[in-house]
């Protein structure tokens, strides 16, 4: 079975990292005794950081209902 965990880093970073479930059953012999045994572990095969382009404006998604302030971005002069 393969998993995936996904943490947000920071406001538009995210780290993702892939797990696969093993298990297996190994035979231990010791002297007059022989008993099968199930081990199971998880692997980590890989991970990922995904960056994000930064936003113009971050509120902070407080959810208290408040609304966001309209910030308009500087519009640019021509040089002539």
């Amino acid at each position: 079975m393969c998993r995936t965990k996904i943490r947000e880093l920071g406001i538009n970073d995210t780290y993702l990292e892939v797990y696969v479930d093993v298990s297996l059953q190994v035979n231990v012999i010791i002297p007059f005794i022989s008993e099968p045994i199930k081990v199971a572990n998880t692997v980590k095969i890989g991970d990922l950081f995904i960056q994000g382009k930064v936003p113009q404006y971050y509120h902070g998604g407080g959810g208290n209902g408040q609304f966001a302030p309209v910030i308009m971005p500087p519009e640019e002069e021509d040089d002539e």
